[in-house]
């Protein structure tokens, strides 16, 4: 996600070259978000160093050294630079919204919250941010505030297939399984190769008693995995588990339905 932050900004250097080219500071910093782009990180930090020496107050520069630093998993560098880009431009609500993230990932949940509500304040037309929120109340099991801030993501920017994802697993904790379905749908739609899409909506076919789609979706899932071999068996674990606590007879006889299928002969 934090990769949208690199398209805009190469996107306003762009707008600036033509407008009458790029500063000197802006040189490395712009050849710094293509090498970002292509996934070279190490080398776009060097530029960003470059251009963070020739101009110590280029926001953009410490915001995409940040999120470098992050995807690098190297947490403690990422907020260091969120930290500076915020000092340098106090109302962006980017920098707050990717510290957040990376707080997140750290498991800090509280300064994540902080900078994401910060990130909404700045800019309440911010989907990332809303999204973002939406995701630690899904972790803190405050399913009714994850679903708000979902739902105000997908109005904002209804294309990410990801935000319906992470809203249907808010509605499987809250037993909303034809809603969880819809957006499971939706999911799929805008991007068939997300395989945990398939892995919920199997899941939640085989609570609600359909096993034939379940095993399709869960199929489905196994084939998009880069391991299919260890996930078909952690799957069928998981439903066993599912199946040692079942009580009801047609939920069993269904449960082990699907679980032979996905042995196989």
């Amino acid at each position: 996600m934090k990769r949208l932050a690199f398209a805009a900004l190469a996107l306003g250097s762009l707008l600036i070259a033509a407008c009458g080219g790029l500063s000197e500071a802006e040189k490395p910093s712009n050849k710094g978000t293509d090498l970002s782009d292509q996934e070279r990180l190490e080398e776009a930090i060097a530029e960003y160093d470059k251009a963070i020496e020739l101009d110590p107050k280029d926001f953009g520069a410490y915001l995409n050294r940040g999120n470098a630093y992050d995807e690098l998993g190297q947490p403690d560098r990422a907020i260091a630079d969120y930290d500076k880009a915020i000092e340098l431009a106090p109302n962006d609500a980017r920098a707050y919204r990717n510290r957040g993230v990376t707080y997140h990932s750290l498991g800090k949940l509280d300064e994540a919250l902080a900078d994401f509500n910060k990130a909404v304040e700045l800019d309440p037309g911010y989907a990332l941010a809303y999204s973002s929120r939406g995701d630690i109340y899904l972790a803190q099991g405050d399913y009714e505030r994850a679903i708000a801030d979902y739902d105000k993501a997908i109005e904002q920017d209804p294309k990410r297939a990801g935000v319906y994802l992470a809203r249907a697993n808010a509605h499987v904790s809250l037993q909303h399984y034809d809603i969880a379905i819809a957006d499971l749908d939706k999911a799929i739609e805008l991007d068939p190769s997300k395989a945990t899409a398939y892995s919920v909506r199997g899941f939640v076919y085989a609570e609600v008693g359909d096993p034939v789609q379940a095993i399709a979706d869960l199929e489905k899932f196994i084939s998009l995995s880069g391991n299919p071999d260890q996930v078909r068996a952690d799957t069928i674990a998981s439903l066993e588990s599912t199946l040692a606590t079942a009580s009801d007879p047609t939920t069993q006889a269904q449960l082990g339905q699907i679980i032979e299928e996905l042995r196989g002969p």
